[in-house]
């Protein structure tokens, strides 16, 4: 059973706390697609622990494409009130994306990875929340921006949809969603089984614009994991 399952995620080492995995309980239960919650245990059981993201990910340093990332979604970043990260992990991201907002949010689904960004990055126009995976806690048309980098290319399509659905309830009239996500379902990567015309079909579904697409690899100079970057309003 999934309460079963999220109490053995809890009793590990600085996974996210019971109250939290109480509460996708309490508000999904029996409705939430079984998909969704096995991914969102995989997600904490991989990213809920903050020893390894010290020792393993070394804060998020373990990875080395930010710069290639940043520049493939800069024609799209733009000053603005409100920004909003869809899962910042350690603020690998947030920290380049700070200066484009007057207001900064973080979200994630693991406390170990809020905890972190409120103690490195303390400043009054930036706020990180613990959320529930799949569902953004903040009020109507709130955000100019949106973005999620190198983290929904982990995550079932029911988890992208939800965002996207979440995402144009929380976004203003001229606000852009920025998603970074699997493309061609592959397996390798531990990508998830997308492709971008699931993401198409959820854009239409929920009456949203395609803005712009890029297609890029994670690694360009290896030509590994082919993901891409979508543009939405």
């Amino acid at each position: 059973r999934i309460s079963k399952l999220l109490r053995f995620c809890c009793r590990k080492k600085g996974f996210t706390g019971e109250k939290l995995c109480w509460n996708i309980i309490e508000r999904k239960g029996d409705s939430m697609e079984k998909e969704i919650k096995d991914c969102l245990i995989t997600m904490i059981k991989t990213f809920g622990d903050h020893e390894k993201w010290v020792k393993d990910y070394q804060c998020g340093n373990a990875w080395h494409n930010e710069d290639y990332i940043l520049n493939t979604i800069r024609p799209y970043l733009k000053k603005c009130g409100n920004l909003l990260e869809l899962a910042v992990g350690y603020g690998r991201f947030s920290k380049h994306l700070f200066p484009y907002a007057q207001k900064f949010y973080g979200i994630d689904l693991n406390q170990c990875c809020i905890d972190y960004c409120r103690s490195n990055f303390n400043q009054k126009n930036i706020f990180f929340d613990v959320c529930d995976g799949i569902s953004i806690p903040y009020g109507d048309c709130k955000f100019d921006l949106i973005i999620s980098l190198d983290s929904l290319v982990h995550v079932v399509p029911g988890i992208i949809e939800a965002y996207i659905d979440q995402g144009l309830r929380s976004l203003n009239s001229s606000g852009l969603i920025i998603l970074h996500h699997a493309s061609v379902g592959e397996s390798v990567g531990d990508r998830s089984h997308v492709f971008n015309s699931d993401v198409d079909q959820m854009i239409s579904k929920f009456g949203a614009k395609l803005v712009a697409r890029e297609n890029l690899w994670w690694l360009p100079e290896k030509k590994l994991y082919n993901d891409a970057i979508t543009i939405i309003s």
